[in-house]
This record gives C-alpha cells, structure tokens and sequence, in this order.
C-alpha cells in the first residue's frame, strides 16, 4: 500500500516519527503486500547477475507497516464516500483485488482515522529514474548488496596504459615532437584533423608522415599506442579549431561504446552499417560482474 514505508519498501525521502504527546487512534495492522521488490524477499535471477533486476519476476511477501493504511484510490462514481464493488480502482499492489482502509477505532467519532503528534524528518536519499538508489544498500547482517553511487547499469573495463608507457609518454611529451606533428596537420589540412580527431578508426595510414613521425620518435612503444597518443593531442588543438569542446569519445571510451550498442539494439540498427560505429562493432565491450565493497563479485559465494 501506499504510504510511509520502510526506506527499502517505498521510494521516500522523509521519515515520520510518532511523538508520546498523544497517541494515534488504534488500528488494526495488516499484513499486505506492496507490488514492489524488497530485498527479503526471494527473485528469479533471469539474466544470472546475482541480483534483482526490474521486471524479474519475485515473491510478494504481504508485511505489517505498522501505519494506518487508508485502502487503494478509487473512483467514487455515486459520490457516496466509500468504494463499491462495481467501482473502478488502482490496483497499486497487483495482488488483483481492491485492498481497503483497515479497520480503526474512532475515538472522537468524526468518520475518519487520526493520527497522533508527529515528527516529519527529511533524509537527503536519491534515486535514479530506474527506482534504484544511489546510496549503499545493505543487509539485515549489515552486508553491503548495492554499493551505491551512480554508476553505468553494465560495467565496462576502460583500456589503461601500463606503468612504463605512461612514463614513455611523458618523454615524447617533453620533446614537443607529437605536437609539432598535429600542429603542421592542422594548419595543412584542417578538415582531415577534425575528421581524425572525430574518428580515426585506428588507421595510423589516415594521418600524413606518421612513419616518419614514429622513426624520429625512436619509442619502444608501438605504432598503435603512439597512434593513440597523437589523436589525444589531436582531439584538444581540434577542439580550439572547432570552437567548441570533445565531450565525449565513442573510439576509445569502451563504456560509451557499450551504451551505443545497446542503444542500437533497442532500435533494431546494425551499427556495422553505420560508418562511425562500424570500428568496434564486431568487438562490443562486454560487461563485467559487479562487485561489493569487499571487491567480490556480488552474486557469488567465494
């Protein structure tokens, strides 16, 4: 039912708490379920990550609220206060059945359910437009379930240079060659270093003298990581020719091209028939397991 829950049970950011002043009117407390997950209750895991997903199918265990529920809104089509059976309702707890006030004591004989003094206290707790909460989740053992945070709803490993390359890259750095090499591409032709900026496809063959670039760079690093380093150059003296900044970059950001593809899926397009996508779409990033807090991957055992 609606109403103030448990944080786990309904998406709220207040909590209200009775004060001794005076109580609330008597009521009597049924267990009835929410037509949302709680994390109690058992799910089948469809897709095999180890945790609940919206939309898997789960067990609605009917709880006590301890609070007055005041029953499913209706419409009161005869306007005579109160719900007939012919009468049209919102079924919130999908149970398939209309679930009405629960029964209470009226003390002050005046038709409806009052509660005593109360304190209303907001807590900051935010959740995604998917219902999921960026704040940790755990347990009734204090174990954490969702770590909480923002984060992409697949995981994608990012390609990092090792140690010693990002030293090598300081050294090319430092010799002012790479960005003398973009410059003079640039000003020699300036809509093909947009256009590489953009995309290269990793085709070290688009950019003018790169083997030559490469010999007088004398690095241990190959052609591909070198590629990789001019294009990030590229992308940043792009931008001023440009006038506006790179936001974001479907080439190298694997976690980007993940969100294309599924976007792409949902839409029925075969990214390999779209030129700039059709780079990496034979070889989409694949999700990696999530983990808790402990660095074990959530869902399993070891």
């Amino acid at each position: 039912m609606a109403g103030r829950k448990e944080w786990s049970r309904v998406k709220c950011v207040q909590k209200v708490i009775p004060l001794n002043s005076a109580e609330s009117e008597d009521f009597e407390d049924e267990a009835r379920t929410n037509g949302v997950w709680d994390p109690d209750e058992p799910f089948t895991d469809v897709n095999g990550n180890g945790k609940y997903d919206p939309g898997e199918p789960f067990k609605d265990i009917p709880k006590k609220n301890d609070e007055w529920d005041a029953g499913e809104p209706y419409t009161d089509v005869n306007n005579n206060h109160k719900r007939d059976p012919d009468e049209p309702y919102t079924d919130v707890n999908k149970n398939g059945k209309y679930d009405g006030p629960e029964a209470f004591k009226d003390r002050n004989h005046n038709g409806k359910y009052d509660v005593g003094p109360e304190l209303k206290l907001t807590i900051a707790r935010y959740y995604l437009p998917s219902g999921r909460s960026i704040h940790t989740e755990r347990n009734r053992d204090g174990k954490v379930i969702e770590l909480g945070g923002v984060k992409p709803d697949e995981t994608i490993g990012q390609k990092d240079f090792e140690g010693w390359k990002n030293e090598e890259l300081v050294r090319i750095r430092e010799t002012k060659k790479v960005e003398d090499f973009v410059r003079k591409l640039i000003d020699t032709n300036e809509d093909l270093a947009v256009k590489l900026a953009t995309s290269d496809g990793g085709d070290i063959t688009r950019y003018p003298d790169f083997d030559k670039l490469y010999e007088d760079l004398k690095t241990p690093l190959v052609k591909d990581d070198v590629r990789r380093y001019v294009r990030l150059e590229l992308r940043r003296k792009a931008s001023d020719v440009r006038a506006r900044e790179y936001l974001y970059d479907f080439q190298e950001d694997l976690q980007l091209q993940r969100a294309i593809y599924d976007a792409a899926k949902l839409l029925n397009v075969d990214l390999s028939t779209l030129a700039e996508y059709s780079t990496f779409s034979a070889k989409v990033p694949q999700p990696e397991k999530e983990k808790d807090a402990e660095g074990k991957e959530i869902g399993s055992s070891k």
